[in-house]
């Protein structure tokens, strides 16, 4: 059998941030090494992986009057990530970028190819394993949690009900559903990672399902 195919992408890791495919993330970039990372992922069209994290390698140094001119913590990154590509949609007067990642897929982390400014590795393509039957359940879930999602939303957040009515959101299938729900849930950011991780959509959102139902 042959070797899965892999793919260099950069990895920007930050503490209890977990991103998940076909969701957008927010990045507000200030130190010299991450501004460099997302002007080369835009200049070379690199994927961009944004991480959680397993451990603090190097503390962030004590002085922080110029924090845009120093590197801060370095961190482990999980082995289970989500990437995309990067868009810029702002610089500021003093140099901080403001982009978005728009994730793709998740990636299982490989070999180091760069380590220096910042880390770059072969990464592997991670899927879902397939669960035909499951595809009554999967459906009745995501039903669920969305019409929990609604119930929490309620009269606060009216903008928010009219995405979760919409056609194009309740006409997703269960599987991309139960990535696209993260641009609107968050959790604990470990319970994020065991989600990310898991290759069943059924599996997730019944994960899901247990945590929102048993609030009142």
């Amino acid at each position: 059998m042959s070797e899965p195919a892999t793919v260099e992408i950069a990895l920007f890791p930050i503490p209890s941030v977990v991103s998940f495919p076909r969701t957008t993330v927010p990045l507000h970039v200030f130190e010299p090494r991450y501004r460099r990372l997302v002007q080369d992922c835009i200049d070379d069209e690199r994927l961009l992986a944004v991480t959680h994290t397993v451990k603090t390698i190097r503390e962030a140094p004590r002085d922080q009057e110029d924090a845009l001119a120093t590197n801060q913590a370095t961190y482990q990154p999980q082995t289970v990530f989500s990437a995309g590509m990067v868009t810029l949609v702002d610089t500021t007067p003093d140099g901080r970028l403001l982009v978005e990642v728009a994730m793709r897929e998740r990636y299982e982390l490989g070999r180091d190819t760069q380590t220096l400014p910042y880390r770059i590795a072969e990464c592997t393509l991670v899927t879902d394993e397939p669960e035909l039957d499951r595809d009554v359940r999967n459906g009745e879930l995501k039903m669920l949690i969305n019409a929990k999602l609604i119930t929490i939303a309620g009269s606060s957040n009216p903008a928010l009900v009219d995405v979760l009515q919409s056609d194009e959101w309740t006409g997703l299938d269960a599987a991309e559903f139960s990535f696209r729900v993260f641009q609107f849930l968050r959790f604990d950011a470990d319970f994020m990672q065991e989600l990310l991780e898991m290759r069943s959509a059924g599996d997730r959102l019944q994960r899901v399902w247990d945590v929102l139902s048993a609030r009142t």
